[in-house]
């Protein structure tokens, strides 16, 4: 089975699980909660803040949800998570910021977004390089 399979069969499982009363676990939560966030899925977002999920969980590399919306210009999720009260200024592992990402993926709207919400732009990452 390839990697996208296995990705694809593990999130109906997933979803099956949740729709079924199912409690999932936390690591499972959190990569869906950022899934959704990477694909603009506000409804998502919102189902999954109200079963517990904090908005400002990590992954494995400390990337947020708001990282994950700014990686892919998905500028309402981005609204909708600050409105969660998200942190404009949570670091990853490498010190990055949703700002940064941003801005290095040229998404310019997201990074007035950012701003206008709070977000540092001179914060400096673990290479202590700003964008």
């Amino acid at each position: 089975m390839s990697k996208q399979s296995r990705r694809y069969s593990s999130m109906s499982q997933s979803t099956h699980s949740l729709t079924e009363g199912a409690k999932p676990n936390k690591k499972e939560m959190q990569n869906r909660f950022h899934e959704a966030a990477k694909n603009g899925n506000i409804e998502e977002l919102a189902r999954m803040i109200g079963l517990g999920v904090n908005v400002d969980s990590t992954v494995e590399d400390k990337s947020t949800a708001l990282h994950f919306a700014a990686y892919e210009n998905q500028i309402e999720t981005i609204r909708y998570l600050i409105d969660m009260n998200a942190s404009v200024n949570a670091k990853n592992e490498r010190g990055l910021t949703p700002l940064h990402i941003a801005a290095s993926e040229g998404n310019d709207l997201a990074v007035c977004v950012l701003i206008e919400s709070g977000a540092n732009p001179n914060t400096r990452d673990t290479q202590n390089v700003f964008f």
